[in-house]
């Protein structure tokens, strides 16, 4: 069970850096979403805002999956960890839902968007396919389960230090973006989700990984 929580943290882990790199592929990413140069530049060149909504699915979606493991890698016994690990699949499986959501209707409503009368425009920019449209479960509450998780690794020494801090500080970053975002302080938003999502993100999972992996391998070696 070690190993496969491994090589789920793992593709996690390249599932986020993933993101990054999708992400200056992705043509609408110099616009606010829902306005008429995002639609257009959607509509032209879909491919790379798809790669970027399929790399941050696969990231929710195996974050979702590692969290009952994480929850026993660091307090098997505590409440506060199967909290962190609840909150963690609500806004993980959240996240991914939207972002499938997203994946298999954005590129035709863009298309629609481009040959349609303004009725139709108005139409699609009125309605949004994302489930958690404030963040209160994509941002917040994952990055609480974060933050608890990494305090929780801290404080009963499950975890390293410096990874039990990296889960600290990914899950402020997923935190101040929720803010920010509410704030509609955009910037701060792309630098908290930025340094969240491409650097915090795949090292703390990957992290998460060399745990499990290790700990199967002792496993093994006990037989």
């Amino acid at each position: 069970m070690n190993r496969t929580a491994g090589i789920v943290c793992l593709v996690c882990a390249l599932s986020y850096a993933a993101t990054g790199a999708t992400f200056f592929l992705d043509p609408t990413s110099q616009f606010k979403t829902g306005t008429l140069d995002y639609w257009n530049a959607l509509a032209g060149a879909p491919l790379g805002r798809q790669a970027f909504l399929m790399a941050f699915a696969l990231a929710g979606l195996t974050a979702f999956c590692a969290m009952g493991e994480v929850q026993r890698l660091i307090g098997p016994t505590s409440g506060l960890a199967r909290l962190a690990a609840s909150l963690g699949q609500l806004g993980f499986g959240v996240t991914a839902v939207s972002y499938v959501r997203l994946l298999g209707g954005e590129a035709q409503r863009a298309q629609a968007f481009a040959a349609g009368s303004d009725a139709v425009r108005q139409s699609i920019t009125s309605f949004s396919l994302v489930l958690d449209p404030q963040g209160w479960l994509i941002f917040f509450l994952s990055g609480l389960s974060l933050l608890l998780f990494g305090a929780l690794g801290w404080r009963f020494g499950t975890l390293p230090k410096a990874l039990a801090l990296l889960g600290m500080a990914g899950g402020l970053l997923y935190i101040v973006a929720f803010i920010a975002r509410a704030n509609q302080q955009m910037l701060i938003v792309d630098v908290a989700a930025g340094l969240g999502g491409v650097i915090v993100g795949p090292l703390w999972w990957a992290g998460l990984a060399l745990r499990f992996l290790r700990s199967g391998d002792q496993a093994s070696a006990r037989r």
